[in-house]
Order: C-alpha cells, then structure tokens, then sequence
C-alpha cells in the first residue's frame, strides 16, 4: 500500500517563491556578464585611443627628410651585410662561455644594417618602441633582436630627450630581391617612458 501525500495551502508558495527567487539570480547573472563584457570593452577602447594618443608613426626615405608631430627622421644608410654576419663581427666583446656558444648567423636572403637619425623638437622626450623596414612590394621587415650583438649598443634604441637628437641602427633580415625601402619608426611619447 502506497502513502500518498497531499500537499497544503503553503506549497504554491513555496513554489512561486522558489521560481521568482530563480528569475531574480538568472536576471543578476545575466546583468554580470554584460557588466563584464561592458568593462572589457570599455578598457579596450581606453587602451586603443591611449595607444593612439601616445603613438607617433613616422616614415622615413634614404635622402629624403620627414617631420611629424615635432619629430624629424633622416633614413641615414642601408649597408648590405650580405648572407653572414660573422662572430668576428660583434661589436661588444663576447665573454669566454660566449665564444663558445655564439655562431655565424646565415640566411638565404641578405641581412640589411639600416642607420635612421630622429630628431626630438617637442618639448617632452620619445622613446624609440620599433622599426619596420618596408619594401616597394609593401612588404614588412621587423628587426631582429638576435643580432643586436652585431650593433653598437647606443644605436639600439632608448628615448630621445627635447631637443636632442640620435642615431639607431638595425638590423633586418630580407630576401635578394627586395630594394627601394622606407622605415616605420614607431615612438612613444613621454607620458609612457618616463
């Protein structure tokens, strides 16, 4: 024999309670995830127009000058250091465990060593953040930052202080063909290297 149970007067209201109370903790769930995705964006787009605002772009031409933003570059050289860049060619002098674990660095194409002048006339320093070495194909050349043994550490980078000016050098790793280039050289203004 089965017992049967019958509810009372209160379990309807235990029940609408129980649904009312889940319609509120799914309403608060979904109103944290849009908070969520809202401050992600909101941060995302402070960062983009900080990057924007804080960024200065400039191209630069071998025997041409350009000015932007109180910023002047010269594309000084571009030497061919042909297929090797030889140990005997570094700069700084290696250590003893250095010579024994540094090696000629070779490529199927050539290695460029590319000089560019920035010339700071704003009245807050810039720091250097990149060069980009582009060819008349459009192609895009970063540097190569396993060469910087082969570059004067002084022309690697670094901030250009008001009214100062300096060199940087560096180096990029292209195919044979590629010639004719201009120079993206990406600064940062003071807000964010001092």
């Amino acid at each position: 024999m089965s017992e049967q149970y019958q509810l009372g007067p209160t379990s309807h209201f235990v029940t609408e309670n129980m649904n009312q109370n889940l319609k509120i903790f799914s309403i608060g769930v979904a109103g944290g995830v849009v908070g969520i995705f809202l401050t992600g964006f909101l941060m995302f787009g402070f960062f983009a127009i900080s990057d924007k605002l804080n960024r200065i772009d400039i191209y630069c031409q071998e025997g041409k000058t350009t000015e932007k933003s109180g910023i002047i570059c010269e594309l000084l050289e571009i030497k061919d250091r042909g297929e090797t860049l030889k140990v005997s060619d570094i700069v700084s002098s290696p250590t003893e465990y250095e010579n024994k674990i540094l090696k000629d660095k070779t490529t199927s194409g050539k290695f460029l060593e590319v000089k560019v002048k920035i010339k700071n006339e704003r009245k807050e320093s810039v720091g250097i953040s990149g060069i980009t070495l582009i060819d008349k194909e459009g192609r895009k050349y970063e540097n190569m930052w396993e060469t910087t043994d082969w570059i004067d550490k002084n022309l690697q980078g670094g901030n250009v202080g008001a009214g100062l000016s300096r060199d940087f050098t560096q180096i990029f790793e292209v195919s044979k063909d590629t010639q004719n280039f201009k120079v993206k050289v990406m600064l940062w203004k003071s807000a964010l290297v001092d």
